[in-house]
């Protein structure tokens, strides 16, 4: 009868429900036999917090049911952990059972952990509880356990086991320094330290002792000398609670140029974390790097010359000739500033120069600008660069740069001369000729005779050229006789003849007549001055006279001829007058 009713009776399960579970909860896992035998477990410590560990269970018979209880409990010298456990047994099999456990401790590194003992006779058809504590007091981080049997007595049934550990717990402190680059003259950049929490401290039940939360890393980093930053309190949860478990403080060196480099000790001080024991303690971080910044470098055509009429290019170009990039600070780390310009006669602004410019590590923009000069002279075009960062001296501090281009107009010069006088005619533009201009007088031509006047015409320009001569050449294109009388005069020189700046070509004119009497005409030189070489310029116009009289001989005799005629008409008058007396 025992065997049967023993075979017959089975026992459910033990279940170890840890500090996390809320308070009150009761877990039962239960089987499905004839005669039920059910062991529950009970969390009735509100004060435990923690993860909830479940074992499923199985009838005493014929196997044995484990299960699990955690108690953690925050290192530090003060107060234990404890839970407490009701188990409770429903005998539905003939004859009492014992509902039975005996007192449990146990000691290492880590703490102590003990258990109370019970007996509970459980009548068959009645339910039986019984109750007991489990403390544990934390010495250091980690654990130990115990395995605790409850026995249901009789029927065969060998127990089950409530393996009980007993966890110290704690925030552990760790601090680390960074090395890299930093942005000279920047307060947001900088090497970082950050101060963080491995540890497990709010897997206890908070401790709060002057305001100040124990379970978390409490302390304070230092600051470091010729940085800025640090010189903060810290309070670091961990996984398992409190606020976030790290953080990270920002120093900048106070004075840095680009290419400095620099290193410096942070302290951090806490009154928890350190070591096994949980104690107070520094930890020391280093951190250290070089300074970076954009440097600005402006290029220039520093001067140009362009004859009057043709135009010449320059530019201006900006680079950023730093690492400011390096960083890693985005668009504060280009060089970064506002342009303007100022343009002096005859300048233009090339389309698409910018305004502003914005330029990382390496890159380069150009401003290009056209001189166009309509007359002879200087001008000048300024470029002014206000960068909000990124001066020569490598501070990474603002600075105006100012890039000034000078220029000239220059153009070949026409005079000319007949002898030692100057004689230069008023020069129309645009190939248009004027109706006269200074007289070239040949004076008195024998008839039949030829008369020449050379007219000198000099480049007197002292323009510079720039060793470019077309730049001041003057090109005689070509030359006009007017008049009615244009062609009783010639001349003796090809259109086309270029003057080189300082020389001079001497111009024939000849006059030659069949025709008594005045001449007179007009000579008009076509020239490149005030336009590009080679193109239709200034025009210069002279007048032009001679007077065509009986060359000597042919004087002779008619005078002779005409002495001859009055002595015979004097012959005559007396041959009369002798008749007549």
């Amino acid at each position: 009868m025992k065997a049967s009713l023993a075979s017959a009776t089975s026992v459910i399960a033990l279940l170890a429900l840890e500090a996390a579970q809320a308070p009150g909860v009761l877990v039962t896992v239960a089987t499905t036999t004839a005669s039920v035998v059910a062991v529950t477990l009970a969390d009735t410590s509100p004060a435990q917090a923690g993860p909830t560990t479940i074992t499923a269970a199985s009838p005493f018979t014929p196997s044995v049911s484990t299960g699990t209880l955690t108690l953690f409990d925050l290192v530090d010298g003060a107060a234990s952990v404890s839970q407490g456990a009701t188990f409770t047994a429903s005998n539905s099999a003939g004859g009492s059972r014992s509902l039975s456990t005996p007192s449990s401790s146990v000691s290492g590194a880590s703490g102590t952990l003990t258990g109370g003992a019970f007996v509970v006779s459980v009548p068959s058809g009645s339910i039986g509880s019984a109750s007991t504590n489990f403390t544990f007091t934390g010495a250091q981080t980690g654990s130990v356990s115990k395995s605790v049997v409850v026995g249901f007595g009789g029927g065969g049934n060998s127990g089950a086991t409530l393996t009980v550990v007993g966890s110290g717990v704690a925030p552990v402190a760790g601090v680390s320094g960074s090395s890299g680059y930093v942005l000279v003259n920047d307060a947001t950049s900088g090497v970082q330290v950050t101060v963080s929490n491995s540890g497990t401290g709010n897997k206890a039940a908070p401790v709060v002792s002057g305001g100040a939360t124990l379970n978390n890393l409490n302390g304070s980093i230092s600051t470091i000398a010729g940085f800025s930053g640090g010189g903060s309190s810290v309070n670091l949860g961990d996984a398992f609670g409190g606020p976030t478990s790290s953080k990270t403080f920002t120093f900048t060196p106070t004075s840095l140029t680009k290419g400095q480099t620099f290193a410096g000790s942070a302290v951090a001080t806490f009154s928890n974390g350190n070591g096994v024991t949980n104690a107070s303690g520094n930890l020391t971080a280093t951190v250290s790097g070089t300074g970076v910044a954009p440097v600005n470098a402006v290029t220039n055509t520093s001067s140009i010359l362009a004859r009057t009429g043709s135009s010449a290019a320059a530019t201006v170009t900006i680079s950023n000739i730093g690492d400011g990039n390096k960083s890693g600070a985005g668009t504060i780390s280009n060089l970064n500033g506002a342009i303007a310009t100022s343009l002096g006669a005859g300048f233009t602004a090339k389309g698409g120069n910018p305004s502003a410019v914005s330029l990382v590590d390496s890159a380069s923009t150009t401003l290009g600008f056209t001189f166009n000069p309509v007359s002879r002279g200087t001008s000048s075009a300024t470029t002014t660069f206000s960068f909000t960062n990124g001066n020569t001296a490598g501070t990474n501090k603002a600075q105006t740069v100012t890039a000034s281009i000078a220029a000239q107009g220059v153009a070949p010069e026409f005079q000319s001369k007949l002898g030692v006088t100057t004689n230069t005619p008023t020069a129309v533009a645009g190939g248009a000729t004027a109706a006269s201009g200074p007289t070239i007088n040949f004076g008195s031509v024998g008839y039949g005779m030829t008369a020449t006047q050379f007219l000198e015409i000099a480049n007197i320009t002292t323009d510079p050229d720039g060793g470019n001569a077309s730049l001041t050449n003057l090109t005689l294109n070509s030359f006009t006789l007017g008049g009615v009388d244009a062609s009783k005069f010639s001349l003796g020189l090809a259109g086309g003849t270029v003057i080189t700046k300082g020389t001079s070509v001497f111009l024939p004119i000849t006059v030659l007549s069949t025709s008594f009497g005045f001449l007179n005409s007009t000579l008009s030189i076509f020239t490149d001055q005030s336009v590009a070489l080679g193109g239709i310029g200034d025009t210069f116009t002279f007048s032009l006279a001679a007077l065509i009289v009986p060359e000597p001989t042919s004087l002779a005799m008619l005078g002779g001829g005409l002495a001859g005629l009055a002595l015979m008409r004097k012959r005559r008058k007396r041959q009369d007058a002798d008749a007549t007396v």
